[in-house]
């Protein structure tokens, strides 16, 4: 009887450990768990760009090389006269096109090409770009004015600053040409703006 009775208790203590076991992993099961989470992240190119301004006549935006921040206008069709100062209030435009994100900018420098030799530049006395904010302060100035060995001196490039979304300002143009100056003399300015 002895043997009978240690065999049943056996069964019994098994199915009660068993029982326990999985109500033990059910706890665990509800008690952890799993989130998930996706993203998808695009590249975007900046949102300060050349526009298109009144007084623009030709204005020519260019794409830059990947991994340059910085958009590179070609200007074209600008006038001057000799012994005159010619002013293109909206030569071009700069917009800020994001609806949300301030930005930081400056124009820089890129290249001043005289296009009928270098002999031409003496024709030239100074060629400034003004940038204006929409409220009509200037906000910096790249200029050009010409050496006496037919060369370009130019002014150090803009420092950096805020231009708030949506917002739209102008770069003025003012040509300064000689007393003397040659018809159809030209010159070819590229600049940039360099975004942060």
């Amino acid at each position: 009887m002895e043997l009978r009775k240690t065999l049943s208790k056996k069964p019994v203590k098994f199915l009660t450990l068993l029982l326990t076991a999985m109500l033990i992993a059910t706890a665990s099961a509800a008690v952890y768990y799993s989130l998930t989470f996706e993203s998808k992240v695009t590249i975007a190119g900046f949102d300060v760009k050349f526009t298109q301004g009144n007084d623009s006549v030709a204005a020519v935006a260019t794409p830059i090389p990947a991994g340059w921040p910085a958009s590179r206008v070609k200007l074209a069709g600008l006038k001057s006269y000799p012994n005159v100062t010619s002013t293109y209030d909206q030569a071009v435009n700069i917009t800020n096109l994001s609806p949300t994100i301030d930005a930081q900018f400056r124009l820089r420098h890129s290249s001043i090409n005289a296009l009928n030799g270098t002999a031409s530049i003496s024709n030239f006395t100074r060629i400034t770009f003004r940038l204006i904010h929409k409220n009509g302060t200037q906000g910096g100035y790249l200029e050009y004015t010409t050496g006496g060995d037919d060369t370009w001196e130019r002014s150090a490039d803009m420092n950096f600053i805020a231009i708030k979304a949506g917002e739209v300002w102008a770069v003025k143009v003012e040509i300064v040409a000689a007393a003397g100056a040659t018809t159809g003399i030209m010159m070819e300015i590229v600049m940039y703006i360099d975004v942060q």
